[in-house]
């Protein structure tokens, strides 16, 4: 008997469960929910199967205009995602994360928009100077 995986929401326990904790870059992996609002993952806090909830750590650009956050765009690529700080404020001052505890079944979809500098890193800025 084969096994079935949720693809998105084995990717996002994954996230979760990895001892890497790593932050994910603003703008790189979108939540897109069952009521039509969308949020940008910073980490997978919490994953509980068994109540099917998940705590969410999301990118707050509320306090952003369209500038900063172009802004904030062009200092991700100078940052190796790993010296990202978890609060973003060596990106930009008025950045800031929120916590999302939602029930797993309102995610949608998530988007994850490939960037030279996630998932892969410093080694992906190193490949796109070269070109």
């Amino acid at each position: 008997m084969k096994v079935k995986m949720n693809w998105m929401q084995g990717w996002l326990k994954s996230i979760a469960e990895s001892k890497e904790q790593e932050i994910i870059p603003p703008f790189c992996v979108e939540l897109v929910m069952r009521d039509g609002r969308s949020y940008y993952l910073q980490h997978v806090t919490g994953w509980e199967e068994e109540s099917g909830t998940a705590v969410l750590s999301i990118w707050d650009f509320r306090a952003l205009s369209d500038q900063d956050k172009e802004i904030v765009k062009l200092k991700i690529s100078k940052f190796p995602p790993k010296e990202i700080d978890g609060e973003g404020k060596n990106l930009h001052p008025h950045l800031d994360r929120a916590n999302l505890r939602v029930n797993i079944k309102d995610i949608m979809y998530c988007i994850e928009w490939h960037d030279r500098t996630w998932p892969l890193g410093v080694e992906a800025i190193k490949m796109y100077e070269k070109k």
